[in-house]
């Protein structure tokens, strides 16, 4: 054999590993996203049987976290990259889920939503996902009262390596008696731990609309093995 049939033959075995890899990365998603839809599931048919009203609402927002980590899977697995994700498209579809899950008439809610066509590592999309879906779900369960129409903001732009979220909603906004940064309670401080998991900077304004503002750079991927 010579050396140029064996670096074909080299060649060769390499684009077949790597189909053989890019297929059981392809399976191993949606196997994943499968498995969580089916936590999602159960949660949902568990929280049937919860009685206390304030155990009931701490026991629904779970299925609405765990599907916005299915979204991940399912965006991955209908892609051609492993490493990273549309932040445009994953971020939409969060909001969407959230409008239709909590929203019965949606022509009550207007959507403006901005966010900049981006790829971006796993690593920081999924923590960064599971905010949007608490902030958001906030607006959604506590600003609008007796069925006003709203409107909830979505942006995100890209300045050289730096982001900048802004998440707004005009509904009746967060008591002025609430310290936004000393709050415990379980939505807040779960909005403060993953703006830190994200080594971002946070804010809160509340003028006549509610307003978090945060700005973070892409985390620097960690190496598993």
């Amino acid at each position: 054999m010579t050396n140029i049939d064996s670096v074909k033959v080299a060649e060769e075995n390499l684009r077949t590993s790597l189909q053989d890899k890019e297929l059981l990365l392809r399976e191993l998603h949606h196997r994943v996203k499968n498995n969580i839809q089916i936590i999602s599931s159960l949660l949902s048919l568990q929280s049937q049987h919860i009685k206390d009203d304030r155990d009931l609402k701490i026991f629904e927002s779970s299925p609405n976290r765990i599907k916005t980590m299915a979204l991940i899977h399912e965006e991955i697995y209908s892609s051609q990259n492993f490493t990273h994700i549309n932040l445009h498209d994953y971020l939409r579809n969060i909001t969407k889920e959230l409008l239709t899950f909590h929203i019965g008439d949606p022509r009550r809610v207007k959507l403006t939503f901005k966010v900049e066509d981006v790829k971006m590592e796993l690593e920081t999309a999924i923590p960064l996902g599971l905010l949007v879906n608490k902030i958001v779900a906030n607006s959604v369960v506590h600003a609008f009262p007796n069925n006003r129409k709203v409107e909830i903001k979505v942006v995100l732009r890209r300045e050289g390596d730096e982001f900048t979220l802004r998440i707004s909603d005009d509904g009746v906004g967060i008591q002025d008696n609430v310290e936004f940064e000393k709050a415990e309670t379980l939505g807040f401080q779960l909005i403060k731990n993953l703006a830190k998991k994200l080594d971002g900077q946070l804010e809160l304004q509340k003028d006549n609309e509610t307003i978090f503002t945060l700005k973070f750079k892409e985390l620097d991927y960690k190496k598993r093995f």
